[in-house]
């Protein structure tokens, strides 16, 4: 079973449910205060169109904190299991990265629904507009236009 101390705890349990609880807290946290900016960048500029692409990382909070819910739950539940702390460990490791794998696989689908009005203003030369405020000699006014049915 688990390593046990003279005052009869399973240390090794107590760990792997330290770890599933704090990065569940993490994991929570995150989500109830939208701390979902933390592993995004959009590439797209006036330079250059590069189709808006999100860069996505292994290491934002919420697929960290994954990981660690995953491995710290399933390490308690092979301890509990009666594993070595070997197997608990390969165990936790192995579920651990799923879970990360599976909330990154979600993260990306989401963000690749989000729609984007990222367009280069040469596009829009020689387009039907309307003139919706006057624009004077030397001033500033307002067009509206209809581009890509937005």
């Amino acid at each position: 079973m688990g390593i046990t101390t003279a005052l009869g705890t399973n240390t090794a349990l107590l760990v792997f449910l330290g770890i599933c609880g704090f990065f569940f807290l993490v994991l929570l946290i995150t989500l109830l205060l939208g701390g979902d900016a933390d592993h995004d960048a959009d590439v797209s500029g006036h330079d250059g169109d590069h189709g808006g692409e999100t860069i996505h990382h292994w290491l934002s909070l919420k697929v960290v904190s994954a990981f660690g819910t995953g491995f710290g739950a399933a390490g308690g539940i092979a301890n509990i299991g009666g594993l070595s702390l070997f197997w608990q460990t390969g165990v936790g490791l192995a579920v651990g990265i799923a879970m990360a794998a599976i909330v990154d696989a979600l993260i990306a689908f989401l963000y690749r629904q989000q729609s984007t009005s990222n367009f280069d203003t040469s596009e829009l030369i020689g387009k039907p507009a309307t003139v919706t405020l006057g624009i004077l000699p030397g001033k500033i006014g307002e067009v509206s236009i209809r581009y890509a049915g937005a």
